[in-house]
């Protein structure tokens, strides 16, 4: 139960807060629009929050300038109309809010721009800094279109042939004026009707045109004369007077149908012949004065020691012993050219046997041709019983009855003498034993090593295994003292 004192306290306080004001600013009737700060917290009518749903206060937005529309504002505060506002705070408006969150990046053309700062994101080539390029876009988003463009000389092509007129006057521009327009400007026809073919580099025809531009009319031929036709279409290209059609040679103004003829391989006066009227020693049709091998012996001039000699031969070793071009059978009078004439020679054949030569012993040879070979070797001849006891020591092979060269002796010095000496022997033309000429023994070169078919005697033998030289030079005397049975 209340007591009085109680009841009095609240009275009394009931009374101050009539008197003294209100905490909030919507208490009562009028508080929202009389302009005064009811409840004290420095905020007036529709500025204070506690305003936001009286009546007094629909359509404002609590800025300062008390517009209450229903657009955005800019106020640091929250509204509660129906658009959005670029506070920085949140709202309560039905299309949520508005710059609090952060706007996402697209970038489609991939250039390192966002859409909201690139001025055309469908273009890598355009964006803020961006290299400004001859292309009617505006790459750096400047607002200005091909600035700071360095411009370029374009010059009409007629023709279409890529090459721009030589004679056009030049139009300055980024880019060309019109699809007829190129930077380049050699063309030296560029007729629109018949320049089509005609421009630097064009393949030449013979037809006096200067195709390719260089300046010349001539160069897609030869000009011979030098008289500015090609001789594609002139009709006498070496201008010697004789038309091409009688001129044998219309690169050559020296050779025509009215030239003499020289002895030079070639048809001067266009006869049909080389070097008729001169002479051709071997009747080749190839005159003298330039066939290198006159006589046709297959040594040439220069090399042949008979260059006009023998007809109808050709040298080699059975014909021409020495090489010199000169037929040992007839015009060669020393075919080993030796210096000693066949006539002297003993053997013209090789050049080491002559008259002059020194004799060389035990070579079976008469090198100096005097008659004799190995002569001057200061020996005993054997008699024929020492030569025996020599051959049956150390030629076994024939010792027996038979052999199949016939040359067997059975042991018997008498039978060796007769098939020896004097007998022809079945290996060469040689006797076995000339009587009285070692050098034209066949035993002697069988010994000797100088033979020419069959083996050393004894058979096989080499080195030390061979008859000394001593022993075969007592034999080779015996032969040269006339090979006697003594």
């Amino acid at each position: 139960m209340l007591h009085a004192k109680h009841l009095a306290l609240i009275s009394v306080l009931l009374l101050l807060a009539s008197c003294g004001g209100t905490t909030v600013e919507d208490n009562r009737p009028g508080d929202c629009s009389d302009g005064i700060d009811n409840d004290e917290d420095s905020l007036t009518d529709c500025e204070d929050s506690d305003c936001l749903s009286s009546s007094e206060c629909s359509g404002d937005d609590d800025d300062t300038a008390e517009d209450d529309d229903t657009a955005d504002d800019d106020d640091t505060g929250d509204d509660d109309d129906s658009a959005d506002d670029d506070d920085s705070a949140d709202d309560d408006d039905s299309a949520g809010d508005d710059d609090d969150s952060a706007v996402p990046c697209t970038d489609v053309d991939g250039d390192g721009w966002c859409a909201v700062d690139d001025c055309d994101d469908t273009n890598a080539d355009t964006y803020p800094g961006a290299v400004e390029l001859c292309d009617g876009e505006d790459n750096d988003c400047n607002n200005a279109v091909d600035n700071d463009v360095v411009n370029q000389d374009w010059y009409i092509d007629a023709d279409g042939d890529g090459f721009g007129d030589e004679n056009a006057t030049a139009e300055s521009d980024c880019s060309a004026p019109t699809v007829d327009h190129v930077t380049d400007n050699t063309d030296c026809n560029d007729d629109a009707t018949t320049g089509g073919s005609i421009y630097p580099g064009a393949t030449e025809s013979c037809d006096t045109i200067d195709s390719d531009c260089d300046g010349s009319v001539v160069d897609e031929d030869t000009d011979t004369a030098g008289d500015l036709e090609p001789d594609c279409t002139d009709t006498d290209d070496d201008g010697d007077n004789d038309p091409d059609t009688s001129d044998c040679d219309d690169t050559d103004d020296t050779i025509h149908s009215a030239a003499t003829e020289s002895c030079d391989g070639v048809d001067n006066n266009c006869a049909g012949g080389i070097d008729e009227g001169f002479p051709d020693y071997d009747s080749d049709s190839s005159a003298d004065c330039v066939d290198t091998d006159d006589d046709g012996d297959g040594v040439a001039d220069g090399s042949d020691d008979c260059g006009q000699g023998d007809l109808g031969w050709t040298s080699s070793s059975t014909t021409d012993f020495d090489g010199d071009g000169c037929q040992d059978s007839g015009e060669d009078t020393d075919d080993d050219n030796d210096g000693d004439p066949d006539t002297t020679d003993c053997d013209d054949n090789n050049a080491a046997v002559n008259n002059s030569a020194t004799e060389v012993l035990a070579n079976t040879i008469d090198d100096n041709c005097n008659g004799s070979c190995d002569e001057g070797g200061a020996v005993t001849p054997f008699t024929f019983t020492e030569v025996f006891g020599v051959i049956s020591g150390n030629c076994s092979c024939h010792s027996g009855s038979s052999h199949s060269t016939g040359f067997a002796f059975g042991g018997s010095q008498s039978t060796l003498y007769s098939v020896w000496v004097d007998v022809a022997a079945s290996q060469s033309s040689l006797n076995r034993i000339e009587s009285g000429d070692a050098c034209t023994s066949y035993v002697m070169h069988k010994l000797d090593g100088s033979h020419t078919t069959g083996q050393q005697m004894p058979r096989g033998c080499s080195g030390s295994n061979c008859l000394d030289q001593t022993t075969r030079d007592r034999i080779r005397a015996w032969i040269d003292a006339g090979a006697q049975d003594n």
